[in-house]
């Protein structure tokens, strides 16, 4: 038995439809919106650098998406996601 490779790479263009395909699926929609708005979202935070994506692979196939992004220290937003505030403000990490 061989063992899988995971590897992560940037997202790029090319991988929108495996993403978007993802991100239809049920269980990932629920705590996504609508796919494509979803991929155009994740788009611009690579271009504005606002957030770093990642494609996981297994074994060469395109098996997730994974992000890491500083969110917007928009006091509205901040108050209604309360699970930003276990994040210190003005935190760069990604």
């Amino acid at each position: 038995m061989t063992a899988a490779t995971i590897t992560f790479t940037p997202v790029q263009a090319s991988h929108r439809a495996p993403v978007i395909t993802m991100l239809a699926e049920p269980n990932v929609r629920t705590w996504w919106g609508e796919p494509s708005r979803e991929w155009d979202l994740i788009m611009e935070g690579e271009i504005s650098g606002e957030s770093q994506g990642f494609v996981v692979h297994l074994s060469n196939v395109v098996a997730g998406y994974i992000q890491c992004w500083i969110p917007g220290w928009d006091e509205a937003y901040y108050d209604s996601e309360p699970w930003q505030r276990d994040i210190p403000k003005k935190q760069s990490w990604c």
